[in-house]
């Protein structure tokens, strides 16, 4: 696999779990868990900001950065 490659992969990785937390919060739909708490955006930042660093430490933990 080249570098291009993996490097597309690794984003991909990254984002497709940020892309679907926030398309299904973005709907406007009733009765997605939490939706009418005040406190909600905040955990849905924040959960994202976890996944992403997340995946981004288990990427760096096996290495694939230095490829």
């Amino acid at each position: 696999i080249d570098n291009r490659s993996l490097i597309i992969s690794i984003a991909a990785m990254v984002f497709l779990p940020l892309t679907f937390l926030t398309g299904l919060y973005g709907m406007n739909v009733k009765g997605l868990p939490y939706a009418e708490e005040p406190w909600a955006f905040d955990a849905i930042a924040g959960a994202c900001v976890l996944i992403a660093v997340g995946v981004v430490a288990y990427f760096a933990m096996r290495h694939w950065f230095k490829r």
